[in-house]
């Protein structure tokens, strides 16, 4: 369980410093508009959504075009995979055992034998 939650707060980690970078780009990419925002008061409520979304493209596209933002995409998928595997290979041994365990009582049971209740003592009764 414990490589589990490693493996979740390393792709979490990388996730976050990634938001970081595409917040910077953002950032950046509106801090271009400013003055033009200030000669231009009054404006259309359509027409800031429209450029919100093309900032928000721009920043991306620029984002994507930056090494740095790059590897960590690529990292934060390794990660997001290692977390995943680490994930679905605790969850696959945790079903082997309990369908073990249901192979064996049913084994039991048809031997005449009856299964133990869980957490008794067969040497006490």
């Amino acid at each position: 369980m414990n490589d589990m939650k490693k493996s979740w707060e390393k792709a979490g980690s990388k996730l976050s410093a990634l938001g970081l970078k595409l917040k910077y780009h953002f950032e950046e990419e509106r801090s271009g508009d400013a003055d033009d925002e200030d000669d231009d008061v009054v404006r259309n409520a359509v027409e800031k959504l429209r450029e919100a979304f093309d900032d928000a493209f721009d920043a991306i596209e620029n984002a994507a075009k930056d090494p740095a933002v790059k590897d960590d995409v690529k990292m934060s998928a390794l990660l997001l995979r290692d977390a995943l595997a680490e994930t679905f290979s605790e969850a696959g041994e945790s079903m082997r055992k309990a369908f073990s365990k249901l192979d064996r009582d049913h084994e039991d049971e048809s031997q005449g034998e009856l299964p133990e209740p869980e957490g008794s003592d067969p040497a006490a009764g």
